[in-house]
C-alpha cells in the first residue's frame, strides 16, 4: 500500500523501469474508484473524487508486498 510520497515515488519508479525494460510488451492495469459522481448526469471527467487506486503490472514485479499496489487517497 502506498502510504506517503516515498511509497508512491518507489512505486512509480519500478513501473517505468519495468516499462523500459520491457519496451512494448509492458502492460500495466489501473482501476480507480470515485464517489459524489451522478453517472446519469455528469461525465467522469471533472466530476467526483478518487478514492483509491489499483495496479497490476504482473506477476513478475513486486511492491514490496506482491505484484498488487494499492493506493489509498
Amino acid at each position: 500500500m502506498v502510504a506517503d510520497r516515498a511509497a508512491a515515488r518507489r512505486a512509480v519508479e519500478l513501473l517505468q523501469r519495468d516499462a523500459k525494460e520491457r519496451g512494448d510488451a509492458a502492460y500495466h492495469a489501473c482501476d480507480t474508484e470515485v464517489i459524489d459522481l451522478d453517472l446519469n448526469n455528469e461525465s467522469v471527467v471533472g466530476h467526483g473524487r478518487v478514492i483509491c487506486v489499483s495496479f497490476y503490472a504482473g506477476s513478475h514485479l513486486d511492491f514490496g508486498s506482491g505484484p498488487r499496489l494499492w493506493v489509498g487517497m
